[in-house]
């Protein structure tokens, strides 16, 4: 132990140097205007991190902002980084201060937070934390709508501006304004993409069932790009949704065969086929290892969503189906989709739930039964 204090010693009296020698350095005459400099370039890269934060720049735009920003800031500092005049006259009595109050203030610290002996964090704090953490994110995506719609209402042929909007929305679980921002991009762009995000969009807001509005602009996206994934995806759900299992198997089956090696959502797809397979009595095995499931497999078609906000898309419909389903626990087909949903999220308890209560209605259901044959093995 006495090894540890001489080594705290050692470290205290050496960062002591470090903070003490600038105090006794002579003070060249400051520079007013730098230290403006100084202020405007610290706000710019504020202002850069929150862009980037919200996708309005990209990394190598920012990281290029940020250089540039940095090299003015760097030498505003060389200019303005002085004391002021009569400045020097308070140097020794905070030298004093410092000295004292370093190593008093470091050893209550130990003590008090370093100490072995000492309890963990009551979970219910780290908790609070976390959601306080949350809620600073919401609010920072709040203010991003706001200003992005602001801007918009100035500049109505701004396609990026759209799409961040609707992308923000999204991540706020306003999926219906969402999906009209979506709707503005696709006017704009004609983009396929856009037009099955919209679709996304609006079966995010009826809990994941793809409705007849949805369903409208898949098939417009289709319309311009028979390739596009998402709403290939999408209307093969459709199908399921509405018990047409041979169709929904045909259409997730032609799109795993067109899906490209590394197509993130082939794990999905793998998961949906292998569902419907023992319904239909078909062999899925030789279309599955005739495409294996890739290195970052588990998504679903998307349009570029970041991790966080595509998470609380799902994690919002989830809720509002697990909620709609306990209002009308009659929904064979929404019990399914909540288990399938689950499984995705790989929460295997309350996927087991859903499918027994699919079971209940339905004790010969061979889709429920496969699914919670797979979560057992």
């Amino acid at each position: 132990m006495t090894g540890f204090w001489i080594a705290a010693a050692t470290i205290t009296l050496a960062t002591l140097a470090l903070i003490l020698r600038p105090l006794f350095r002579r003070p060249p005459p400051p520079d007013v205007e730098a230290d403006h400099d100084l202020s405007v370039y610290r706000d710019q890269l504020d202002e850069i991190a929150r862009d980037r934060a919200a996708g309005l720049l990209s990394e190598a735009e920012a990281e290029a902002a940020r250089a540039e920003t940095g090299r003015r800031l760097l030498a505003a500092d060389r200019q303005a980084g002085r004391p002021a005049p009569g400045e020097s006259r308070a140097r020794l009595p905070a030298a004093i201060v410092i000295a004292l109050l370093l190593p008093l203030g470091a050893a209550g610290v130990y003590l008090g937070l370093g100490n072995p002996a000492a309890p963990d964090l009551p979970l219910a704090e780290r908790r609070n934390d976390a959601g306080m953490a949350a809620a600073t994110a919401r609010a920072r995506t709040e203010r991003l709508v706001s200003t992005l719609a602001e801007r918009l209402r100035q500049a109505p042929d701004d396609l990026r501006g759209w799409v961040l909007l609707a992308r923000s929305l999204t991540a706020l679980a306003r999926y219906r304004e969402a999906a009209g921002a979506y709707g503005q991009a696709a006017e704009l762009s004609g983009r396929a993409d856009l037009l099955a995000a919209q679709g996304e969009a609006l079966m995010a807001a009826a809990d994941g069932q793809v409705t007849p509005g949805a369903r409208a602009k898949f098939d417009a996206a289709l319309a311009k790009d028979p390739t596009e994934a998402r709403a290939r995806y999408y209307l093969a759900l459709a199908e399921a949704q509405a018990g047409r299992r041979q169709a929904a198997f045909d259409g997730w089956a032609a799109l795993l065969r067109d899906a490209p090696a590394d197509a993130p959502y082939i794990a999905t797809l793998h998961a949906r086929l292998s569902e419907l397979a023992p319904a239909l009595g078909v062999e899925v095995a030789p279309l599955l290892a005739d495409k294996p499931i890739p290195a970052n497999e588990g998504a679903a078609p998307g349009d570029g969503m970041t991790d966080e906000q595509r998470a609380a898309l799902i994690d919002a419909m989830v809720a509002r189906l697990s909620a709609r389903l306990e209002a009308d626990p009659a929904d064979l087909e929404g019990w399914l989709m909540l288990g399938r949903s689950y499984m995705v999220l790989e929460r295997p308890d309350e996927a087991r739930d859903a499918f027994r209560r699919a079971l209940a209605l339905d004790p010969d259901n061979r889709a429920a039964r496969a699914a919670l044959d797979a979560l057992d093995r």
